[in-house]
């Protein structure tokens, strides 16, 4: 049944997002097997959320499991299932079946956003998700979008409402392994060792705070250039 509801969701934001761009062949198409989405029967509403990054189509570039690149591709990218959405060359969306190892879009600024498959993980259990890669170095910070959707319909009514909610997680990518953490504090005690003092030193000197995103990443770039050393 949940294979079903979000089939039929990303369905419905397929059909409100239009583009009048078209790709007609390429070593992308050539290369990266997929699938249709399939339409059903059954009435459903998108009232809130969307089961992509963003609902619109994004250029992008992307790296496949065994290494090649593949530049300037239109794309979406569907958080709820860790799935990558493109178009063939008449115009019909597909579901990437070929392993995506990462892809890069941007934000609406324009700054290049690297996102990262579960899969290219040897050590997690979140099954199929992707993840932003919010810094680079020996030890990095990922965020993870983590999609849900709920299913609600009125009393007598035909048509199914879905509402898809949002969930920001964080992770470090320490020793081969993705670890969740909530806070600064999460990620000194992963990190301790000879340099906890100058983590908690360099927290108070510069007024980090537990929870913010930005903050974890000052953090753990300045671990890594202790690390250097």
């Amino acid at each position: 049944m949940r294979t079903l509801l979000i089939a039929l969701l990303c369905l419905c934001i397929t059909q409100l997002a239009t583009s009048q761009m078209i790709r007609r062949g390429g070593t992308f198409l050539q290369n990266v097997s997929g699938e249709p989405i399939t339409q059903n029967q059954q009435v459903q509403r998108l009232t809130d959320g969307t089961p992509y990054l963003r609902n619109d189509w994004a250029k992008a570039t992307i790296i496949t499991a065994d290494g090649e690149t593949h530049k300037d591709e239109d794309v979406k990218l569907n958080l709820l299932e860790g799935k990558l959405h493109y178009r063939d060359a008449t115009g019909t969306e597909m579901v990437a079946l070929t392993p995506i190892k990462e892809v890069i879009v941007s934000d609406e600024a324009g700054r290049p956003m690297k996102f990262v498959h579960s899969t290219s993980f040897k050590f997690n259990d979140m099954g199929s998700a992707w993840l932003q890669e919010l810094n680079e170095g020996s030890v990095r910070v990922y965020k993870q979008i983590k999609k849900d959707v709920k299913e609600t319909k009125g009393y007598g009514s035909a048509v199914t409402e879905l509402s898809v909610t949002d969930e920001k997680r964080y992770y470090l990518f320490l020793n081969n392994a993705l670890l969740r953490v909530k806070s600064l504090r999460d990620i000194t005690d992963l990190l301790s060792g000879k340099w906890y003092n100058e983590l908690t030193n360099y927290i108070k000197q510069n007024s980090l705070k537990g929870r913010s995103e930005n903050d974890m990443t000052r953090l753990v770039d300045y671990y890594n250039t202790l690390a250097k050393k």
